[in-house]
């Protein structure tokens, strides 16, 4: 009896360690020492993992998790990283549990009223259970797997092409295409819009220069990676001339503008909006939010390198200023 209670306590603590643990089980001190070590050469003594709080959708948010990593060494020194993890399959997992949740409210209610429940099986549905594929579940896993690999393999190339674009991004030290894992330089764990509420006021207005400064040198050396981005053809100064004369049509059915103004003059005199669309045209962050961006050792960077888009460059700085989650004032937001 006393070696039962031992088990049960050992079990109890187990998943309790379990649960606390705030890093998957295969980042451990003998397989990162594959990719940070000391100057002898040796791996790291410790590790501290901590979970970076990714601004991301529900669905990407169980795909991809990223880990801030603070190794120690024996000679005394530290590094830090970023480890990046996918999880192929948990779109698929989650598919599938919302399929099953109709057929478990049906067998719920065949419980509870016991004369709804169907008689024997006909030969029909025997035979169309034998013609079901034993293997679908795990050839759709296979292709999904593949695909997502494919999908890890294109961002982890453009992440090789954004190292010669200045130092915006992480720069990749490692990765393992088997376990889908990249391992980066840190970005820190401190996400850009909650670094501005903690920080002075004084403080500040330095660090988003120095973000915008960087963001400005990226725009300006992304030529080449601009290419193979798809064609802007939203983008042309007739399609958002388009866009705005819709709005105004919009606005005069919703009784906001006179219904017997003249709207063309007035859609003329948005042409710098249009024009501008067109003229500044190349790779923009696809989502320059601060929850996006985060803050290591006083620099600002992004972690999301895979969503960059075409588009017009000027909207990934206003994205960025005029989010609300930034503290500035009107007067702040136009001098940077």
């Amino acid at each position: 009896m006393l070696y039962a209670y031992a088990l049960v306590a050992a079990a109890a603590a187990l998943i309790i360690w379990r649960m606390l643990l705030p890093a998957d089980l295969r980042l451990n001190r003998r397989y990162l020492a594959r990719f940070l070590r000391d100057s002898a050469g040796k791996g790291p003594s410790k590790l501290r993992l901590a979970k970076i709080p990714l601004w991301l959708s529900g669905a990407d948010n169980e795909e991809f998790v990223c880990y801030h990593v603070e190794a120690e060494f024996h000679d005394g020194s530290r590094q830090q990283a970023t480890v990046q993890i996918l999880y192929p399959l948990e779109s698929l997992q989650r598919e599938r549990e919302q399929q099953q949740k109709p057929h478990m409210a049906e067998d719920f209610n065949a419980m509870q009223n016991p004369t709804r429940l169907g008689g024997p099986s006909t030969p029909q549905d025997d035979a169309a259970r034998f013609k079901e594929d034993p293997l679908r579940e795990l050839t759709a896993e296979r292709k999904l797997i593949a695909q997502k690999t494919e999908q890890f393999d294109r961002e982890i190339e453009q992440l090789r092409l954004l190292q010669s674009c200045g130092d915006f991004f992480p720069r990749l030290i490692a990765y393992d295409r088997t376990r889908h894992i990249a391992v980066l330089t840190a970005v820190g764990s401190k996400r850009l819009d909650t670094t501005l509420h903690a920080c002075p006021r004084d403080s500040r207005l330095p660090l988003l220069q120095d973000a915008l400064v960087r963001l400005a040198v990226f725009h300006a050396s992304c030529g080449n990676l601009a290419l193979s981005l798809p064609d802007p053809s939203s983008h042309a100064a007739p399609a958002i001339r388009s866009q705005i004369a819709g709005t105004l049509a919009f606005l005069v059915s919703a009784g906001e503008m006179p219904k017997d103004g003249e709207l063309t003059p007035l859609l003329d005199s948005t042409a710098p909006i249009w024009s501008a669309g067109a003229n500044y045209t190349g790779v923009r962050l696809a989502d320059a939010s601060p929850r996006a961006l985060y803050v290591h050792n006083g620099t600002v960077s992004p972690l999301n390198y895979g969503q960059l888009k075409l588009g017009i460059t000027l909207l990934d700085v206003v994205e960025l200023l005029c989010d609300p989650a930034v503290p500035l004032t009107p007067e702040e937001e136009i001098a940077l």
